[in-house]
């Protein structure tokens, strides 16, 4: 009898674990789903005003949505400086969004990247360079800092 009692203390104890266990990673996952969808929002609002910015060819609002100094990577551009500050951006706004470029960005929507520690996304506008017959492309990233804010943190030419 009392082998039948511990058994079945052992079992409820069992079970209990199991369902402690299973609401603790229902919880995780449901508390991760849930900041994975906050993100997502948080992007697409993001986007939103980054393409509302464009269609208005507004570049006040695109370089306040712009973290600087910005990374660019135009080597071979001449007489180009860096963008250190809104000015340099305002002065190398056509540079930075040649007209091909706004109806990528009008039309797709950044895509997250693989990154160690940092949510980051990216949206490349590729098309034929009629020069070489190769493509050429600018990746356009996008980074969210601790306080929340997502901007623009790099301009990166290709081909």
């Amino acid at each position: 009898m009392r082998d039948k009692f511990i058994h079945t203390f052992l079992v409820f104890i069992l079970v209990g674990v199991s369902t402690s266990c299973h609401t603790s990673t229902h919880s995780f996952t449901g508390n991760q789903s849930h900041q994975q969808v906050e993100s997502q929002r948080s992007i697409d609002q993001f986007w939103r005003t980054f393409q509302s910015a464009m269609k208005r060819n507004d570049v006040a609002e695109i370089s306040r949505l712009t973290h600087f100094p910005i990374d660019v990577d135009l080597a071979n551009t001449e007489g180009f400086e860096g963008i250190e500050n809104q000015d340099g951006f305002t002065r190398h706004f056509k540079t930075l969004f040649p007209e091909q470029t706004h109806r990528t960005l009008l039309n797709k929507t950044p895509k997250p990247n693989k990154a160690d520690h940092l949510e980051t996304w990216s949206i490349s506008h590729d098309e034929p360079n009629e020069i070489s017959e190769m493509e050429w492309s600018i990746i356009y990233s996008f980074t969210r800092f601790s306080n929340g804010e997502i901007k623009m943190t790099a301009i990166h030419f290709a081909g």
